[in-house]
């Protein structure tokens, strides 16, 4: 029996907090049919600019800041390509996951309209001015050990399925690299096909679908996946427990007691 809230009748309240709602769910060993965070209202399409890293972090930073402004993942992206070449680089390469994440951590990331360039390689040249810096270093997320909330822990490969559900229940987004698959530009909605290990992508995981047997996922390569739907596809649950998937972050993970 499935409750209005998506519940299926194990004594859990919908009444309950995030926290209080993923530890009950551990519990009785049952999770909500489907859930979804809120994606942000603007949905960014990096074009040719390699910035996945910076547009899904951006919109991570986004879900856990409910009214917050729509982010700047060129602010990002630029800080990493600055830093990486001690100064204004001539070119302007992709980052990893881990990259992306010490930028966070470091240098932050500022609002759009701080630092409203374009996705073209004259725009993400142009340097943020001290207004963008300040606002960027206020959003700064440090790397907590402790899992204290504004952080990010790396999730394991044990159990994928089930642990980015719970991390999903606990309003967290979930930060992923993967690799694209050879039909990934085909414009359907489920990710299917061979793996291209020359092709290595990121995005962010914002809910799960049981009936779809799935997890939702944001993409900011509009102009090639899906841009009709938003850039959001679904990655089949049988995909996650593969090699597709190479890394996942929590963002942001709340305390477990």
């Amino acid at each position: 029996m499935v409750s209005k809230s998506g519940l299926i009748a194990s004594g859990i309240m919908p009444s309950l907090s995030p926290v209080g709602l993923q530890l009950a769910m551990e519990k009785s060993g049952w999770y909500p049919a489907e859930f979804f965070l809120t994606p942000p209202s603007v949905i960014v399409d990096q074009q040719d600019i390699p910035c996945c890293v910076s547009c899904a972090i951006a919109t991570c930073v986004e879900i856990l800041n409910p009214g917050c402004e729509q982010l700047s993942p060129l602010f990002h992206y630029f800080m990493f390509n600055s830093t990486q070449y001690r100064g204004q680089p001539e070119s302007f390469g992709g980052m990893t996951l881990g990259d992306g994440l010490n930028v966070l951590s470091e240098y932050g990331i500022c609002i759009h309209r701080y630092y409203s360039v374009s996705f073209t390689k004259q725009g993400v040249q142009t340097p943020p001015d001290e207004t963008a810096i300040a606002d960027a270093l206020a959003r700064r997320m440090p790397f907590d050990n402790n899992r204290e909330v504004g952080s990010y822990v790396s999730l394991s490969d044990n159990d994928r399925v089930n642990e980015w559900k719970k991390a999903l229940l606990g309003n967290r987004p979930i930060l992923i690299g993967f690799f694209e698959t050879d039909q990934y530009d085909s414009g359907m909605s489920h990710l299917q096909g061979n793996l291209n290990p020359d092709k290595p992508h990121a995005v962010a995981v914002l809910g799960y679908c049981e009936s779809e047997c799935s997890f939702l996922v944001q993409d900011s390569q509009g102009g090639r996946f899906n841009f009709k739907n938003k850039s959001q596809w679904w990655l089949p649950y049988n995909m996650v427990e593969s090699v597709v998937v190479e890394q996942a972050y929590v963002i942001g993970y709340p305390p477990v007691s």
